[in-house]
């Protein structure tokens, strides 16, 4: 969905029930995640482009932008970068 809340195909990427799920996980399990399960049905979009991906999941769940650019080899607690 748009506003990243998920469908009864896809879990919700922002809000509570992502914080629960990906509290413990690290950016790079993220990012892996969404490169290798997305677009559904094959196809590929470029590393940059699943950072940016990443980075935006991330800022909608209240992560704010450090002095570095997230990159695929980035591995931080998403708890510590949500705030949630």
């Amino acid at each position: 969905m748009p506003d990243l809340s998920g469908s009864n195909d896809a879990p919700p990427l922002a809000g509570a029930v992502f914080a629960a799920t990906w509290r413990a996980r690290t950016t790079k399990e993220l990012f892996d995640y969404l490169s290798s399960s997305m677009p559904p049905g094959g196809g590929s979009l470029s590393t940059e482009a699943f950072e940016s991906i990443t980075a935006h999941i991330l800022e909608a769940n209240g992560a704010s932008a450090g002095e570095t650019p997230f990159r695929a080899t980035t591995a931080v607690a998403i708890g510590d970068v949500i705030g949630r």
